[in-house]
């Protein structure tokens, strides 16, 4: 994860390095990256946040209004290197919330909405309402949708990838 977070901030901001006084930060839209001069790197977009640092990976993330969670009620799956299967049905959380790095989730049945943050997350659903994917480096995969509709998808953040796959 650090190399890939690492290496994207210096693609974006070798040019201005040399003019950095303390910290270099770059803008486009609601997206940043700021290397500071302690090799320190953050990153934001879509309502994530990741900080590289000596301390580690910090991820952050904000929670995405109207995804029924109040309804059939919500799960949040979070941490590093998790490995969770969960199931979206009548007696379990059928909003399911994601975050942290090098996750693998699979989530069986048909989900109300999915929402998956940070960097390197591997999550395979059944079918889903609603999936929302910010960070960087996520893959989602997915059936089908609800109701026999498409899923809603919102894709914010960097190199993130929502694909439908074969039922089989």
């Amino acid at each position: 994860m650090n190399r890939c977070v690492v290496s994207f901030c210096f693609a974006l901001c070798l040019p201005f390095w040399a003019q950095a006084q303390d910290t270099t930060r770059v803008e486009a839209g609601d997206a940043s990256v700021q290397v500071s001069e302690d090799g320190s790197v953050k990153v934001k977009a879509g309502g994530a946040e990741i900080n590289v640092g000596e301390s580690g990976v910090e991820v952050k993330s904000q929670p995405v209004e109207g995804t029924g969670a109040a309804s059939h009620g919500a799960i949040s799956i979070d941490g590093v290197e998790r490995v969770v299967h969960h199931a979206c049905d009548a007696t379990h959380a059928r909003t399911v919330h994601i975050s942290g790095s090098d996750n693998r989730v699979t989530l069986t049945g048909v989900c109300d909405a999915v929402v998956v943050s940070g960097t390197d997350n591997v999550v395979q659903v059944d079918g889903a309402g609603r999936i929302v994917v910010s960070g960087v480096d996520n893959t989602i995969s997915y059936k089908q949708g609800k109701d026999g509709k498409k899923p809603v998808v919102q894709e914010t953040g960097v190199d993130n990838e929502v694909v439908k796959v074969p039922r089989k």
